[in-house]
């Protein structure tokens, strides 16, 4: 077992971080050293990424507003009240308690807010935080580590350079894998049951659908913001937008529109994965020999393709760099069947819809992603990793407080239910019994009228469009007939 962690294991043992003034405390800190050092953070930012002076401001401005989020979760009041519930025969169902301790292996990708906006969580969860951040020359990582040494007790943080067993970290723990799968991959096999790990998948794609009656202009400036900014690198970046064909022409004149104003003022941002920066390059090259797709603009940071061939291998890899795709699609229903094909995993990781209320509904129903955004691209999303596998994606913060926590609740109330129980394993009568199974076996009514038929929904409004498009002119037809042989049949008995 390393000694190197001997004081993180500890200190989650003794349950200092139990404390809500003591995780508060640790917070104040590590904000007002991070405030302190701005200038000095900001530039190792944009020296390690190569992006510009305004998304390093943007990346340092959400991790500080990460950090005020977190701390606002911690109520030392409501923490009291909770702690003390049972003295005062109250039940607690809403107790946590931290799991232990949190080992972050953080992506390369906004590399700074990735660690503290994790960290920031796990402590106020109520967790030691042990970080992989392996042996480099960059700046961020060692000025992370330098930073939280300062600002943050160091019994309850620690840095490693190459992947902890599970020994080393103890029983009660948690992995952050922000890399994905790959990385889980390299973990000995322990005898230890831990704590499933949280696994953001990075590699899954992100589509962007745009079908009629939306504000091009408006829906271009997101979609290119969301592809070209910082670096293209991120897991949230739009990888194809499928655009009805209708629109497609009048679109792509507004999506150079707004690439020419945007990387105008942005940085030469090195790639995060160059390995795969390479492969979507090669792919881009290919398809353009083949004719499966065509530059629409291009300048010396970024360009915009227009895919010809739907079997073109570039729809179906995740994009990285400034490299915006599009698809002229022919109707929601291929729409849904593009993306779901493309997917290269079980599901999309983000789909960006801009379309009218119903048409969103229906395809964000039928569109097999994490999440679905509506006439937007929640452009916070850029930065930080992909949120957890399995989890609520939240907009703003990737790791919520309750990923970090296990339940401790508390109660000293008895339920109906047990008075139940009791007085009916007692009643040789089955007087109790018998009127609790004459209410629970009465039929089950709804709390809403339903109204005759059931609702009307997509596929049925499709049905009488049809019928009135269709059945109408039809009915209509026959019955002139009938009129008209009446009147025959009337005229032929007169004569």
């Amino acid at each position: 077992m390393s000694r190197a962690l001997q004081a993180v294991r500890e200190a989650a043992i003794d349950g200092r971080l139990q404390n809500t003034i003591y995780r508060q405390t640790q917070l104040e800190k590590l904000q007002k050293v991070l405030v302190e050092n701005a200038e000095v953070v900001n530039r190792a930012i944009r020296k390690d990424s190569g992006h510009s002076d305004v998304e390093a401001a943007v990346e340092f401005t959400l991790t500080l507003q990460a950090i005020r989020e977190y701390y606002k979760t911690l109520d030392e009041t409501e923490a009291l009240r909770l702690e003390y519930a049972l003295t005062r025969s109250e039940d607690a169902p809403a107790r946590q308690a931290g799991i232990g301790v949190v080992y972050l292996a953080p992506t390369n990708h906004t590399l700074f807010y990735s660690v503290v906006a994790t960290t920031s969580a796990a402590i106020a969860a109520g967790n030691c935080v042990v970080i992989e951040l392996g042996n480099t020359v960059r700046e961020t990582p060692l000025l992370l580590q330098k930073l939280f040494k300062i600002a943050l007790d160091p019994n309850i943080i620690e840095f490693v350079t190459s992947r902890a067993a599970d020994e080393d970290l103890g029983l009660q723990h948690v992995r952050v894998l922000q890399n994905g799968l790959s990385t889980a991959s390299n973990q000995q096999p322990s005898s230890l049951k831990t704590y499933p790990p949280l696994i953001s998948l990075p590699d899954s794609r992100a589509i962007a659908i745009v079908d009629r009656g939306v504000d091009l202009s408006k829906t271009a400036a997101a979609l290119v913001t969301a592809r070209f900014g910082f670096g293209g690198n991120s897991p949230y970046a739009p990888d194809a937008v499928f655009v009805h064909e209708y629109l497609l022409k009048e679109f792509l004149v507004a999506c150079v529109k707004e690439m020419m104003l945007l990387t105008a003022n942005l940085a030469d941002s090195r790639p995060v994965d160059r390995e795969r920066a390479n492969e979507v390059e090669r792919l881009l090259e290919t398809g353009i020999k083949n004719g499966e797709l065509e530059v629409t603009a291009s300048t010396n940071k970024a360009s915009v393709y227009k895919v010809n061939v739907r079997k073109a291998e570039i729809l179906r890899t995740k994009i990285t760099g400034a490299n915006l795709v599009v698809l002229g699609i022919r109707s929601l229903d291929d729409a849904i069947a593009l993306t779901n094909q493309s997917a290269r995993s079980d599901q999309l990781l983000a789909s960006y819809i801009f379309a009218p209320s119903g048409s969103a509904k229906y395809l964000s129903q039928f569109v097999q992603a994490q999440a679905s955004f509506v006439n937007q691209v929640p452009l916070e999303l850029l930065v930080g990793p992909a949120a957890p596998r399995f989890s609520i994606t939240d907009r703003s913060l990737r790791y919520p407080v309750s990923l970090f926590s296990t339940p401790h609740v508390g109660y000293t109330t008895q339920t109906v239910n047990s008075e139940f129980v009791h007085r009916s394993l007692k009643d040789t009568k089955w007087t109790d019994i018998t009127k609790a199974l004459k209410i629970a076996s009465a039929p089950l009514t709804p709390k809403v009228v339903r109204a005759p038929g059931g609702q009307t929904g997509f596929f049925e409004q499709g049905i009488l469009i049809g019928l009135s498009m269709f059945g109408i002119p039809i009915i209509l037809t026959v019955s002139a007939l009938g009129v008209f042989g009446v009147r025959a049949y009337a005229n032929f008995r007169r004569s």
